[in-house]
């Protein structure tokens, strides 16, 4: 992590087609989720890459958590200059969107000795489900049909209710990036933290940056390929996303 604040001022230095007075950067973000939005010490991945993309053009992130849904309301009507885990779902305008920067997993979980067979999106028709807050709109059309008209559905903002709740037994299922479900998990007292299974029925999903003014989105741009290209985005994906998933807790379709 000291390399890459090391790389990041050097290349900050150096960057002389860019303006010393560059203003600070308002940027939007969801609630917690970690490793992904880490609130508490503004971190996380998300949070260490935007700052680090943003160094490079010589700025500062200056950074807002609230609920997604707002997140989307706020960014639409441009009070925020960048708003993170965007995807072409929201109701955005598509050219406002930055290039790939991360992608979740997300998946139907459920409780082990629930012994829950999901085989397709149609069985949560039959179950209790908690989503994250906009996840009826971030994982596509066939996601929505299911639940739309749902009694037992319900979308919430703060995550770590979905996996307190499962893991009580208050409800069948949540559906969530199997990341942030072990992050929360591990947190938890030993005797909450129950067996579940991963029933793996969306595709993965890129988020991007929603960004309106286009000499941002583009700065943004460059600045995320620079960090490609140099391995520091490798380094922080080593950092905070490492690979939880294990067949003690996978049930893969």
């Amino acid at each position: 992590m000291r390399y890459l604040v090391r790389f990041v001022v050097l290349l900050t230095v150096v960057a002389t087609s860019y303006s010393v007075f560059a203003k600070p950067v308002d940027v939007v973000s969801g609630w917690n989720k970690p490793p992904y939005i880490i609130s508490e010490g503004d971190t996380g991945f998300e949070i260490e890459l935007v700052k680090a993309v943003l160094a490079l053009s010589g700025h500062d992130a200056r950074l807002h958590y609230v609920p997604m849904g707002r997140s989307v309301r706020l960014i639409g009507e441009q009070e925020l200059d960048i708003a993170l885990s965007m995807n072409e779902r929201q109701a955005l305008p598509k050219e406002w969107l930055s290039d790939v920067y991360v992608v979740y997993q997300n998946v139907v979980i459920t409780r082990r000795d629930r012994k829950e067979i999901i085989g397709s999106l149609e069985a949560l028709k039959d179950m209790t489900v908690i989503g994250f807050q906009t996840a009826s709109q971030a994982l596509g059309k066939a996601f929505s049909d299911v639940v739309s008209n749902h009694s037992g559905y319900l979308e919430v903002a703060d995550q770590s209710r979905q996996v307190s709740m499962l893991l009580l037994g208050s409800v069948d299922a949540i559906v969530m990036d199997y990341r942030i479900f072990e992050h929360i998990r591990s947190t938890l007292p030993e005797d909450q933290q129950k067996e579940v299974d991963y029933h793996f029925l969306f595709e993965s999903s890129p988020y991007r940056a929603a960004i309106p003014d286009p000499e941002l989105r583009r700065a943004f741009n460059k600045g995320l390929q620079t960090l490609q290209e140099s391995g520091e985005y490798t380094e922080l994906t080593r950092e905070y996303l490492p690979n939880v998933l294990t067949t003690s807790y996978a049930h893969i379709f």
